[in-house]
């Protein structure tokens, strides 16, 4: 069966990439495009609002690139993906982050084989701007409660399905951080997350100043 064929026959995920332009834009792009889930469209934010990107990397993936011409907020920058995504299924990651090749086929299979549950996460490695692996990993088990109290699934970590936006849940343009913990409690109102015991995301503890467009995505 041809890459074509096999594409078709499974859902698309989109991935929706918030990006200054830095350049840890290629290790993340590269992560996409390694991915052995064959249906992945990437929406490249733009949310500098006037950077020239480089978006090799992502090899032969579509890529939709959302610019507004103005920078945007955190938040502006992820409502922009999810209005320009097409997919069944979404996720996010920052142009400071990565995945494992099999992240997007764990998630997918977890959701369609769990009738309902309409978001699973992974486990996720915490690393130094080198890439260096820290002494931490987010691996709690989702806990509705816990999550009204702690942030500890990490944006790039879940996939969810699009239908969950035709509920309302969008991302809070009041928020300037903590945003992804917002929009993770708007979707547990409405389903229940899976965790899957596995690192597949990698979350890289980048520090920047903390002028606006540099805080866009690091938190």
């Amino acid at each position: 069966m041809s890459t074509e064929s096999l594409a078709e026959e499974k859902h698309l995920v989109s991935i929706i990439c918030r990006t200054l332009g830095r350049p840890e834009l290629q290790q993340a792009l590269q992560s996409i495009a390694s991915q052995d889930y064959p249906n992945i469209e990437i929406v490249l934010v733009d949310a500098a609002g006037n950077n020239p990107l480089n978006s090799a990397a992502a090899g032969d993936r579509p890529l939709e690139l959302v610019t507004t011409g103005t920078a945007l907020t955190r938040s502006q920058a992820a409502n922009a993906g999810l209005d320009a995504a097409h997919g069944k299924y979404i996720q996010f990651l920052d142009d400071d982050d990565w995945i494992d090749p099999t992240h997007v086929s764990q998630l997918v299979n977890k959701l369609e084989n769990s009738s309902e549950v309409m978001a699973a996460y992974s486990s996720t490695q915490k690393t130094n701007a080198a890439g260096d692996f820290l002494d931490y990993v987010f691996k709690e088990d989702f806990d509705p409660i816990l999550l009204m109290r702690d942030n500890y699934i990490p944006i790039h970590a879940i996939l969810f399905d699009s239908t969950l936006l035709k509920q309302g849940c969008r991302f809070d343009e009041a928020f300037d951080i903590y945003e992804d913990w917002d929009f993770w409690l708007q979707l547990s109102q409405h389903t229940h997350f899976q965790h899957i015991d596995s690192i597949t995301a990698y979350y890289s503890c980048l520090l920047y100043t903390s002028d606006a467009a540099d805080d866009l995505l690091c938190v």
